[in-house]
C-alpha cells in the first residue's frame, strides 16, 4: 500500500523555464516517494511563484497515484496555501492513460519585516521597532506587491500591532512637516521677506498647503510646505 508524502522539502537551488504549461519527466513508473517526482513538483511550484523564498514545502492532501508521469501542471495561482497540481500519464497497474488532480498544502517561507512592538499612527515606522522574521507567505496570502523591502523614510499611516508583517498599505512617505511641529516660517510679500517660527497644525509634504500658527498670532494662516521643517506664507 502506498503511503502519503508527509513533507516534500527542497532548498531554492532549482532552475527551469518559467511559464511552461506542462513539464515532461521520464516515462517510467514513478512511485510517489520518488526523489525525482518530489524534486519536479517543487521545481514547478518555484517556477510558478517567480519569487525567491528561503524554503518551500508542499504536502499532498490526498494519495498520489502510481503513474508513469508524462506531464505535471500547476492549476492554481501561487503562492497560496492550497495548490492544485494536475498529473497525467499511464497508470502503472492498468497501463491506461490517466489524468488526476491532487491538492497540496503549500508553505512558502521568507524573511519579512515585522513590527517589534505596538505603535500608533503619525510617527516613523522605526517607532515600532521593526525586525526580520521568517514567515509563511502562502499561509498569510501575501502577494509580492504587498511586501515591504526597505523602511527608510517611511511613516505609519495607521496603528499597528506587534508581530504582524509590515505591509505597504500600512506606510506612507515621511512628511516634510509634522502635526504640532515647530517649523521655520518664511513670510514673503511687497518685496520683503521675514523669517520666524510657527507651529504646523497638520502634516504635509512638498507643495501641500497646511495651517500654521505663526508665533504671536491668535489664529492660523495657510502656508505651503517648501522643505523639511519649512513653510512659506505669501502676503
Amino acid at each position: 500500500m502506498l503511503q502519503k508524502i508527509r513533507c516534500i522539502c527542497l532548498s531554492l537551488t532549482l532552475s527551469g523555464n518559467v511559464g511552461a504549461t506542462g513539464h515532461d519527466i521520464r516515462a517510467a513508473c514513478v512511485t510517489m516517494d520518488s526523489v525525482e517526482l518530489q524534486t519536479r513538483l517543487l521545481q514547478i511550484v518555484q517556477e510558478a511563484v517567480k519569487q525567491p523564498y528561503d524554503r518551500l514545502e508542499i504536502v499532498p492532501l490526498s494519495q498520489i497515484p502510481n503513474l508513469a508521469y508524462s506531464k505535471i501542471k500547476i492549476l492554481t495561482t501561487v503562492p497560496r496555501s492550497r495548490v492544485a497540481i494536475e498529473l497525467s500519464g499511464l497508470d502503472c497497474e492498468t497501463n491506461e492513460k490517466r489524468v488526476t488532480t491532487i491538492w497540496f498544502k503549500l508553505h512558502a517561507w521568507r524573511e519579512l519585516w515585522v513590527y517589534g512592538r505596538n505603535a500608533n499612527a503619525e510617527q516613523s515606522v522605526l517607532a515600532a521597532s521593526p525586525k526580520k522574521q521568517m514567515l509563511d507567505v502562502a499561509a498569510l496570502q501575501l502577494s509580492e506587491d504587498e511586501i515591504v523591502e526597505k523602511l527608510a523614510d517611511q511613516w505609519l499611516r495607521q496603528m499597528v500591532n506587534m508581530g504582524t508583517p509590515i505591509l505597504k498599505r500600512h506606510l506612507e512617505v515621511e512628511p516634510l512637516v509634522k502635526k504640532n511641529e515647530i517649523v521655520t516660517v518664511i513670510v514673503q510679500g511687497n518685496g520683503l521677506m521675514i523669517q520666524t517660527k510657527g507651529v504646523v497644525l497638520q502634516k504635509g509634504n512638498l507643495g501641500v498647503t497646511v495651517p500654521v500658527l505663526v508665533n504671536g498670532a491668535v489664529s492660523s494662516t495657510s502656508a505651503v510646505v517648501t522643505a523639511k521643517g519649512e513653510v512659506h506664507v505669501e502676503i
